[in-house]
Order: structure tokens, then C-alpha cells, then sequence
């Protein structure tokens, strides 16, 4: 119990202190100063998405690899420093593709007329996320998900997360003057917009989760916050990796982790 403790304590003073950083960025607009918006060509976009992108990637690198490093000393984790990293390695080449993409289609959807279509992007995307899971475990971690996975709960608490995400997208557009969905620096300061509710809804769930875990409430197999980590994706998903669940764990960065244990390790 000891050692959980100290391994939960760090990843959580990690986890607060990546919301207040997005956060204060967030508030500030920096990210205006940093990215082009709208009016400029397309190349610089990209070339302003690569830039976040790739500090998202390196700035938790250290944090990860102590959070790899505690879970050996607890017993926790039972891969080789070689294995974790290279299913690091594959899963943040995953992480950079989808959410570059995502980034672009944003963009494009923020351009139009339609002022519901970067919702349904959004949204659209996030389904395909649901869509492509398994097959996004299965190449991080490199092992394939059980087979006593519960199809009608993982739909349920895959929806749950979506909405939840739809809502946060919603109120990060609308709370903040320079978010918007046309321009690298207006999409990027979204991003840091849904850490806040991104992280209020896995620490909600998270917690009925524990709660109503050892009863036969289905909620607790639903893995809501887990997917909600996972969907956030389509937004950057900057605080994804830093969970206590996450941190130094690339086989639960796709939020399939209650699904592919064994019995016997149900209590992690």
C-alpha cells in the first residue's frame, strides 16, 4: 500500500502540475505568439502543429521514464527497459500522426461556413478512434486485447466519453476569444482549453469507477476514463500520458487496460 502510494503521489503532483502549466498558457494565449494564425500559407500551419506536437512528445519524456523506473521498483511493471521503450517509441509515432491529422481536418473544418462542422469532425474522428482501438493497442503494446471484453459496456462508456469530450470542445471554443478552429494557434489554444475537461472528467470517472468497483454496477467496466484520455486525442491530448494510470505505461495510453489484464491482476 506504501508503494502505491508513493508511485500515485508522483504521478499525480506530475498530472496537476501539466494542468496548471496547459492552463497558464492556455490563459494567456501564448500560444498566438508561438503559431500563425489565419492568412498565412498552409506550410506554416504544419510547421506551427510540428512544433507543439514535438514538445508534447519530449517535455514528458523524463516524467515518463521516472514514472517507468517507479513502476519497476514497485513490481508494478513486468517490461524490460527495451520494451517500454520501444512501445513508447511506436506509440508516440501513433500519437503524432493521429493528432497532426486531427489538427489538419479541424482547420479545414473550421474554414468553412458550417459552424457545426468542426463539431462533427470532431466528433467524427473521435469514432474513429473507437473504431481503430484495438488495432492502436495492439501496436503500442504489442499484445492483443483479451477476449472477455463486454462490447455493449465499452460502447456505452465509449459514447459517455465522446459527449463529454464534444462538451469540453465546446466550452474551450467558447470560453477563450483567440480560440478557434481556422488556424494553427486558434486549434492549439483549444488543446490546451480541453486539459481542464479532460482531466475533470477522468478524475470523475475515475473515481465511480473505484467506487462501484467491487459491486456489480456495470459503470465500474464501462472504462470511461480511460476513454476519455484515449478520444482527447483528436485534440492534442496533452495530458493523456501523465495520468497516474497512464504515466510510464504506453500499453494504456489507448484506454483499453481494463480489457486485456488477466483476472488476477483486476486490483491494479
Amino acid at each position: 500500500m506504501k508503494n502505491r502510494l508513493i508511485h500515485l503521489i508522483y504521478a499525480s503532483i506530475l498530472f496537476l502540475a501539466a494542468v496548471w502549466g496547459y492552463a497558464f498558457i492556455y490563459r494567456f494565449g501564448a500560444a498566438g505568439f508561438l503559431l500563425p494564425n489565419d492568412g498565412v500559407r498552409w506550410v506554416a500551419h504544419l510547421r506551427g502543429l510540428l512544433l507543439i506536437l514535438g514538445g508534447s512528445i519530449g517535455i514528458p519524456l523524463i516524467a515518463e521514464w521516472v514514472g517507468f523506473a517507479i513502476s519497476k521498483w514497485l513490481g508494478e511493471g513486468k517490461d524490460s527497459a527495451k520494451q517500454f521503450s520501444m512501445a513508447w517509441a511506436r506509440g508516440v509515432v501513433l500519437f503524432l500522426i493521429i493528432t497532426f491529422a486531427s489538427a489538419i481536418c479541424l482547420i479545414q473544418a473550421g474554414r468553412s461556413d458550417n459552424a457545426l462542422a468542426p463539431y462533427l469532425v470532431a466528433g467524427g474522428l473521435m469514432v474513429i478512434l473507437i473504431l481503430v482501438q484495438s488495432p492502436v493497442h495492439w501496436i503500442i503494446s504489442g499484445r492483443r486485447s483479451g477476449g472477455h471484453e463486454n462490447v455493449p459496456g465499452r460502447l456505452i462508456g465509449s459514447l459517455l466519453a465522446l459527449f463529454w469530450n464534444l462538451m469540453g470542445l465546446y466550452l474551450a471554443k467558447t470560453f477563450h476569444e483567440q480560440a478557434s478552429f481556422f488556424s494553427a494557434a486558434g486549434v492549439v489554444l483549444i488543446g490546451f482549453g480541453m486539459v481542464l475537461p479532460v482531466s475533470v472528467g477522468y478524475i470523475l470517472f475515475s473515481v465511480l469507477e473505484k467506487l462501484i468497483s467491487k459491486s456489480d454496477n456495470p459503470i465500474a467496466k464501462w472504462n470511461t476514463s480511460g476513454m476519455i484520455l484515449y478520444l482527447s486525442w483528436f485534440c492534442f491530448g496533452f495530458i493523456a500520458r501523465l495520468t497516474p494510470a497512464t504515466l510510464g505505461r504506453p500499453d494504456r495510453w489507448a484506454g483499453t487496460h481494463t480489457q486485456d489484464r488477466p483476472p488476477q491482476s483486476a486490483h491494479d
